[in-house]
């Protein structure tokens, strides 16, 4: 299972996906800006609280698929290459908290997930 994780994303990035159905107006334009500008702040944020650590990251569930609802959340799997501290995630989980992201952010430690969520990471990460 490790192996197949290790292959499928080079340390940290996120990828960009559309969080809405694409329609011609505006307002569609004007949301996917902002989708993009949330989404890039939403990766500066998690490259900031993990840069001191060698970590891959991958985006999976409904974000990764591509069919999350307006309001879904966004989930992260975080595996990290080195010993960290037993509360590494814990300012990234604040920050997360605290931002003004528009969705509820879960950050799964891979090492700790089930067997399930090691499977999700591996198919849509």
């Amino acid at each position: 299972m490790r192996a197949s994780l290790a292959k499928s994303k080079a340390y940290v990035s996120l990828r960009r996906l559309a969080l809405f159905p694409p329609t011609d107006d505006d307002a569609w334009m004007s949301m996917r800006s902002r989708t993009e500008r949330d989404l890039e702040a939403l990766r500066k944020m998690v490259l900031a609280h993990l840069r001191p650590w060698r970590v891959r990251v991958w985006l999976f569930g409904s974000r990764a698929r591509g069919d999350a609802a307006p309001g879904s959340d966004v989930d992260i799997a975080v595996c990290p290459e080195e010993d960290v501290p037993p509360d590494w995630l814990a300012p990234l989980r604040e920050a997360l908290e605290e931002s003004c992201l528009p969705w509820e952010v879960d950050i799964v430690d891979l090492r700790e997930a089930s067997e399930a969520v090691r499977q999700a990471v591996a198919r849509e990460g």
